[in-house]
């Protein structure tokens, strides 16, 4: 699971019913996703597939977006915006940087491929759980004293992500 479905999921658990879910994923959420998607699609991607309607799916020039494409476009886009919002990025202790890896250009006294695969996973893995982190620290911070509820809250994170692309 990428930290961009850890996020969507923590927000929408905050709606009280399933209609409020609803209205908020399309509403904002899916504008988000397809923002972030435009900014960070590979050109043969721009304007199609990849995300609920963003592009003419009978535009055969034009490739869909696998969940990972997704995944990676948003995750720029959410840093982007979280910089933008001014959340720092996370320290050494918090799962931001390569706490308590070793380096991956030297190798290990064993010669082991696992040990490195281990390490490469566990950096990438903290790297990853550093976005949501982040969001869940605005969330429940900054962004909890702007009025209006959990939609007004939702509401100006994607107009955080929609600024922080336009000026990226």
């Amino acid at each position: 699971m990428s930290p961009v479905d850890l996020t969507r999921n923590y927000v929408l658990e905050h709606f009280a019913t399933e209609l409020e879910q609803i209205h908020a994923h399309a509403d904002c959420w899916l504008p988000i996703e397809r923002a972030c998607c435009r900014a960070g699609a590979p050109p043969a991607h721009r304007g199609g597939g990849g995300v609920d309607g963003l592009g003419d799916v009978h535009d055969t020039a034009v490739q869909p977006l696998d969940a990972a494409d997704v995944a990676a476009a948003c995750e720029r886009g959410f840093d982007l915006a979280l910089n933008h919002l001014g959340v720092p990025p996370l320290g050494r202790d918090e799962g931001g940087a390569s706490s308590g890896s070793r380096d991956l250009g030297s190798p290990d006294p064993q010669g082991s491929a696992v040990a490195m695969l281990v390490a490469t996973t566990q950096s990438e893995v903290r790297r990853r759980l550093a976005i949501f982190t982040r969001f869940q620290q605005w969330w429940d911070g900054d962004g909890a004293l702007i009025g209006g509820g959990y939609s007004a809250r939702l509401a100006a994170f994607r107009s955080a992500v929609l600024t922080a692309l336009e000026t990226a």
